[in-house]
């Protein structure tokens, strides 16, 4: 049989078998070619779902991620100032205790506490005040120093006469370049450490955001030579602004006032430091109600100001005067203005075009909704931005150590629940803890086992007390300082005491002249016959401060505190 026929055969047998029939149920489901409308939306919102939690872990991680980075970012910056502060306090020149001897060139230590306090700006506000983050942050610390490393470095705004001596080198301003600056060096150096206050939403308080702090080095170069005209007809404000040297304004004769450079024995002398007031002659006599005060009571505080800044009066065109609404807030003598917290003259934000291409010194400026404009711009000195506190503290060794009023806590003045206790106590746990000077104006009444709760001592000339603000008492807004004065009062010539014990029989200098004044304590030239006196005649162990910042992005909040002992070893 041929191929082909075989093959036509083949093709006959398959054609002549049966062909298997489908059930029916498969042929249907063979026919569905997609899901149904339930099936879709089901998949859709499961897949939904499914995005939703994916994107709630990515926003998670992701502000973990940014909370993670803010604090390194807080603790970075803090450690960094906390670091340098301690530098600085190591280095102070003076032995902390009053009295310092005149002939031992050691220099001060001052230490201001403002009428705020920790938990006081809720409380003392006239208007509500929720921002309880913010607490005390008006204190200032000014100290001399020595460096044992590196020198202190500043800047200022003039150049070197190339013919003057070399060992009293001449700084003078250069008219073709008077914005010239030249970099100073020094083993020795003013100190000071202060906050800002800029209210930028005019609310009149200070909330997050508004406050800096600062470091101020003010060069101690005694043979430099400051005799230029131009120098010398400078404001205060216009000198420290782009002068980073430590200067005190002297009268040479009745008629001429000189700016000095200060050595560290001219710097015992309250009236010869950075923002002290000497209005006029120092010390005078009169009243103690006269402008003309035998002791500054306050910082000068419109004087504390960063190096580089352009400042104007501000809209009545004059400088905190008392009573007068100088930063057009709508109150009088308010937080801003100076003698309280620096000034509120200087608020005009750094990038407002009106202080573009600005020169010093100021031109005059175009108002600024209903104000002179002005503006600081910030420096090598700012140290924290964002700052909520910037608490010092001193130690007191007698002051009591109380059990909390609902718990078994340790609470000091500045806690809440503290209260002032006469004689024994179940409560008093213990003594000695860090305090603000004049802890009697928030707790109370003084405390009789503290050395700091009352107000400074008369003879110190710093009980004057100080314009309200916020709707309080007078009593309240006064602030305190603890500083080292000087024996140079008691030996100078002039009858100091002559405005406490009128009238005043007995001539100057009491306290030195070798003779017994007061009977009630003899002895010949003891303290008692002092005519001046420290504001807190007694040393200081030690003083602490916390540094409080504030991330605006994440709302965290750090805290770090640096605390120096000044024992002796």
């Amino acid at each position: 049989m041929s191929l082909r026929n075989l093959y036509v055969r083949r093709l006959a047998q398959l054609a002549s078998r049966p062909v298997a029939r489908i059930p029916m149920q498969f042929q249907r489901r063979s026919r569905v070619s997609a899901f149904t409308l339930v099936e879709m939306l089901v998949a859709m919102a499961l897949s939904l779902v499914i995005i939703l939690a994916v994107t709630q872990v990515f926003r998670l991680v992701g502000d973990n991620v940014v909370a993670s980075r803010a604090m390194l970012e807080m603790s970075g910056q803090l450690r960094s100032a906390a670091d340098q502060l301690q530098r600085d306090l190591g280095g102070v020149t003076v032995s902390v205790r009053p009295w310092p001897e005149t002939s031992s060139d050691a220099g001060y230590f001052e230490y201001y506490e403002g009428p705020f306090w920790d938990l006081g700006l809720g409380p003392a506000a006239a208007a509500p005040y929720t921002e309880t983050s913010v607490g005390d942050i008006d204190d200032v610390l000014m100290f001399t120093a020595r460096s044992t490393g590196m020198p202190f470095i500043g800047q200022v705004m003039a150049s070197f006469d190339p013919t003057s001596d070399p060992a009293k080198p001449r700084l003078m301003i250069d008219s073709a370049d008077p914005t010239h600056r030249e970099v100073l060096e020094s083993q020795v150096a003013e100190v000071v450490w202060f906050t800002r206050f800029n209210d930028r939403n005019r609310n009149r308080q200070p909330d997050a955001g508004e406050l800096t702090l600062h470091r101020r080095v003010l060069l101690v170069l005694p043979n430099l030579d400051l005799t230029h005209p131009t120098i010398q007809a400078m404001s205060p404000l216009q000198f420290y602004s782009t002068f980073d040297l430590s200067v005190r304004t002297t009268q040479i004769d009745p008629s001429t006032w000189a700016r000095l450079p200060n050595s560290l024995n001219d710097l015992a002398r309250r009236e010869n430091r950075i923002a002290h007031d000497v209005s006029g002659a120092y010390p005078t006599y009169g009243s103690l109600l006269t402008p003309n005060r035998p002791f500054p009571s306050l910082l000068w505080r419109a004087l504390l100001v960063p190096q580089g800044s352009v400042v104007t009066p501000g809209a009545n065109g004059a400088w905190g005067e008392v009573g007068v609404d100088d930063d057009g807030a709508n109150g009088i003598d308010d937080v801003g203005e100076a003698g309280h917290f620096g000034t509120d003259d200087l608020t005009l934000i750094i990038d407002s075009p009106d202080v573009t291409g600005l020169l010093f010194p100021p031109p005059p400026f175009p108002t600024y909704p209903g104000r002179t404009a002005c503006a600081e711009s910030f420096g090598s000195d700012l140290v924290l931005t964002n700052l909520l506190a910037f608490d010092v503290q001193a130690y007191d060794p007698s002051v009591q150590v109380q059990r909390a009023v609902s718990g078994n806590d340790p609470v000091l003045p500045s806690d809440p629940g503290y209260r002032v206790l006469a004689g024994n106590h179940a409560d008093v746990i213990g003594t000695g803890g860090y305090v603000d000077l004049f802890f009697a104006r928030y707790v109370g009444v003084p405390s009789p086992f503290s050395e700091f709760s009352d107000r400074p001592l008369v003879r110190s000339g710093m009980q004057l007390a100080t314009p309200t603000f916020w709707g309080q008492p007078p009593i309240v807004c006064l602030p305190a300082v603890y500083d080292t004065w000087s024996l140079s009062y008691e030996q100078d010539g002039l009858d100091q005491d002559l405005v406490f014990v009128p009238p005043d029989t007995r001539g100057p200098d009491q306290g030195t002249n070798g003779i017994d004044d007061d009977p009630f304590t003899h002895g010949v030239d003891d303290v008692g016959e002092r005519e001046t006196s420290p504001p807190y005649p007694t040393p200081l162990r030690g003083i602490q401060v916390r540094m409080r910042i504030i991330d605006r992005d994440s709302r965290q909040v750090r805290q770090m505190t640096v605390s120096s002992d000044f024992v002796p070893e």
